[in-house]
């Protein structure tokens, strides 16, 4: 038994050896093979950077620093080293993006700080110190991620972390949200200015009046309900009647005729109280009398007709005066002309018009 029992454990033993002999080897050539393809990968990104930065320099070389620019800027993102915000602003100011380089050069600093060589350093804050004298800065408001679009240029993400560099002049800002633009604007910026931009949401109608629709002034004087393109603008206002209007004057008119004919009759009186007294008897009087007598008639003729419009013109005034006060608030706008009437035998006042 014991012989059976050490020959069983030995068997078991070997076996278990040769077991964790083959795990070791699959462990280690798993391992080899995942090494080998790392560095495999290692390599292909490798070449694949060194081209990128290769493709940047020709497109500098050859006079093209916008194209160098963003070349550098996928260069930066790809392997992430900020070291190459540098060439970025670099190119910018070569291609006279002072707002560009101004968000480069600015980047560099912040995440390479110290470690940067003193030369970069001090030549990224003189063209900080430089550019800001030529750019202005929108400060977007929102506190929703959404992209930030300055001319068809992808600047940023919201919410911002800092206002946005621009050169001076008129500029389109978007907001999109998955290619879909959510807002937009343009606006007219200066040199060293910030212009706050910020998106307004319109409120929904049930929000607005939440006890019921906003009740509608009804004023026919005003036309508050008419549409803007129809609105009368020669109606004449509450209390500004032009019948009244019409009527005072007219009385004037009438007035002023009465009392012409005033003076008139008293020169008329006159002149006969003084044929009277000097020649009762007109047949024997001389010229100078005759002349007198002629003068008194014509003045009461004149004294008549000028009674008798006057009469008729003030009347008139103080029945339009009287009938534009009660139309004060009339929308109707009442036309009335008021013409006196002479003639040999009569006199009068033709009145034409709406009431």
């Amino acid at each position: 038994m014991p012989g059976e029992l050490e020959k069983t454990y030995g068997e078991r033993n070997t076996k278990m050896r040769i077991t964790l002999t083959i795990l070791c080897s699959m462990a280690i050539g798993l391992f080899s093979v995942t090494a080998l393809a790392q560095d495999g990968t290692q390599q292909d990104d490798k070449a694949a950077l060194r081209g990128l930065y290769d493709k940047a320099i020709d497109f500098y070389n050859a006079g093209k620093p916008g194209d160098a620019a963003q070349a550098f800027r996928e260069l930066m993102i790809q392997s992430q080293r900020y070291e190459y915000a540098f060439n970025v602003g670099e190119c910018e100011i070569e291609r006279g993006r002072f707002d560009l380089a101004y968000e480069a050069f600015t980047m560099y600093l912040e995440h390479v700080g110290e470690k940067a060589a003193s030369e970069r350093r001090e030549r990224a804050e003189k063209v900080i110190a430089e550019s800001s004298i030529h750019i202005g800065f929108v400060n977007v408001q929102e506190n929703e991620s959404l992209e930030v679009w300055v001319d068809d240029e992808h600047r940023s993400e919201t919410p911002l972390s800092g206002p946005i560099a621009v050169l001076p002049g008129e500029h389109a800002v978007r907001l999109k949200n998955g290619g879909d633009i959510v807002f937009e604007t343009t606006i007219n910026i200066t040199q060293r200015q910030t212009v706050d931009v910020a998106r307004i949401e319109e409120k929904p109608k049930a929000e607005m009046s939440k006890s019921g629709p906003i009740p509608v002034l009804q004023d026919k004087d005003t036309q508050l309900n008419a549409p803007p393109e129809i609105l009368n603008t020669n109606s004449p206002r509450p209390g500004r009647s032009p019948l009244k209007t019409t009527g005072i004057i007219t009385t004037a008119i009438g007035g002023a005729l009465l009392a012409t004919a005033i003076v008139t009759g008293r020169l008329a009186v006159s002149k006969g109280n003084k044929m009277e007294t000097n020649c009762p008897d007109k047949d024997l009087c001389s010229d100078k009398y005759e002349n007198t007598y002629d003068t008194g008639k014509s003045l009461a003729k004149a004294t008549n007709i000028l009674l008798i419009t006057g009469g008729a013109i003030t009347l008139t005034g103080v029945i339009l005066t009287i009938a534009g006060h009660k139309r004060a608030k009339s929308d109707k706008l009442t036309k009335v002309n008021t013409l006196p009437v002479l003639g040999s035998n009569m006199a009068g006042v033709s009145i034409q018009g709406s009431f």
